[in-house]
């Protein structure tokens, strides 16, 4: 089963910049990282799944639905998506419990799963306001989780966090997967791209340039550093 699956989805601004002609699949269980530098796409081709941007051409299904034709789909997709918004001077907790009341189906007993899980309890009365930029990410995850989706969508999840969190949100990610979830995100590292997923795609002025899993781009090139600079480098050099 493919939770993504986009054949030539292409949205572009009025600057030519955005994504063209992407087509990738994801099949379930997987962690598929986008990489490249910044301004290279990544984000436009999560908005555009998620419904933030309407795409100028091509088509995509999420968890083999078309969400044009069947929207509820979107209700088992979680997103992360730029930087961390929430009501500054509401609590953490009530932050969530605003987001919990679009899933009836869940008690407020999530909510103290989820601050937990984060190691965010004892600061869940606190306005979010006052938390730092790692905190705040680490709620913007939080409400990314809130409802238990099959599929995350997450923009650089790693930003903001010290090593001990970037360690903590590498082990959840993984353990999502291994119960049945699946994950696309961004990033611009790959030292955090090879420890997080287990396929990678380059991209480069809005396009996927290269696909390969973690493992055979470490066992080709050594690192997943080296398979993407080998990529890049190849590819500037037929420009």
């Amino acid at each position: 089963m493919y939770a993504i699956e986009t054949i030539n989805l292409t949205k572009k601004y009025k600057n030519q910049r955005g994504a063209e002609n992407i087509s990738l699949t994801l099949a379930q269980g997987e962690i598929l990282g986008l990489l490249g530098p910044n301004g290279c796409g990544k984000t436009t081709i999560m908005k555009t799944l998620v419904g933030l941007l309407h795409a100028d051409s091509g088509e995509f299904r999420i968890l083999e639905k078309n969400p044009d034709e069947e929207l509820s789909v979107m209700s088992q997709v979680g997103c992360m998506i730029e930087e961390p918004a929430f009501y500054p001077y509401l609590t953490a907790y009530d932050n969530l419990k605003i987001l919990l009341r679009f899933y009836p189906e869940l008690s407020h007993k999530r909510i103290d799963e989820v601050l937990e899980l984060l190691e965010l309890t004892k600061y869940k009365d606190e306005p979010v306001g006052k938390f730092s930029m790692g905190m705040k990410q680490r709620l913007s995850f939080g409400a990314a989780i809130l409802h238990k989706p099959k599929l995350l969508i997450l923009d650089e999840p790693t930003n903001g966090l010290d090593i001990k969190g970037t360690a903590k949100m590498r082990h959840i990610l993984k353990e999502y997967t291994q119960n049945g979830g699946t994950i696309l995100i961004s990033g611009h590292i790959a030292g955090e791209v090879q420890r997080i997923c287990t396929k990678a795609a380059v991209m480069m002025n809005g396009k996927i340039i290269d696909k390969s899993s973690i493992d055979t781009a470490i066992i080709e090139y050594g690192s997943v550093e080296d398979y993407y600079l080998h990529i890049v480098n190849e590819k500037e050099a037929e420009q």
